[in-house]
């Protein structure tokens, strides 16, 4: 599983400029890349620098890909969105999402996306029930348990939702955003010997992630 930034903006854009050249198959194997990737990677990497690139600035040339309204198809329309979402143009992003939804009601990704529209908008009951349709949709989907884990959290189930960010690291150990929020907590719970190690882990696989880093230095490491 990858961990940078870096790799989900190649997969992103890989994924549309293969689109764009009729190269389906490409396209559809990146964008499901994509999808096992933390979509709130690159915001826990936000150095500044004179060199710095924003996320959109690097995703512009995948403008139009996935435009696939015209092929009846929910997945395309979905992926569409996907790229808008990153690309920063969120009311576009969530009218394909519907879109797709319309199309094919169990479309995980538009499931997916739509519950991470509303966490950011801390409508938690609204992320939990769209990001469990998403789980039970595709199973084996990292992102989907995340958001329903992290929909709990907002919820104040915090049980329950470090259980299930255990299992999802037991299946994917590389979802480092799921490792960040069960370090935090089991820290407000009083383990922090075990926070450590778990931020300890993300922080010596990626130096440059400010959460991990953050959250050791408020522990005093």
């Amino acid at each position: 599983m990858e961990k940078r930034p870096r790799d989900l903006r190649s997969a992103l854009l890989g994924s549309a400029l293969a689109s764009k050249a009729g190269r389906d198959d490409a396209a559809y194997t990146l964008m499901d890349k994509a999808m096992g990737i933390d979509p709130l990677i690159d915001a826990r990497h936000k150095v500044v620098t004179d060199y710095f690139e924003s996320f959109k600035s690097e995703l512009a040339p995948a403008q139009g890909g996935f435009d696939g309204d015209d092929k009846g198809l929910a997945l395309p329309v979905a992926y569409n969105g996907v790229l808008r979402y990153f690309q920063g143009d969120l009311k576009g992003a969530e009218d394909k999402f519907k879109q797709a939804l319309k199309m094919e009601p169990a479309n995980h990704v538009a499931l997916s996306y739509l519950a991470e529209l509303s966490l950011e908008r801390k409508q938690f009951d609204k992320a939990n029930e769209l990001a469990k349709k998403a789980m039970e949709s595709e199973r084996l989907s990292p992102l989907a348990k995340f958001l329903v884990a992290s929909s709990l959290e907002g919820l104040n189930q915090a049980e329950e939702a470090r259980r299930l960010y255990s299992d999802l690291l037991t299946a994917s150990p590389g979802f480092t955003a799921a490792t960040l929020k069960l370090a935090r907590l089991k820290a407000a719970e009083g383990g922090t010997t075990d926070a450590q190690e778990l931020l300890v882990k993300v922080y010596f696989a990626d130096p440059e992630d400010t959460e991990a880093r953050a959250q050791l230095f408020k522990m005093g490491y």
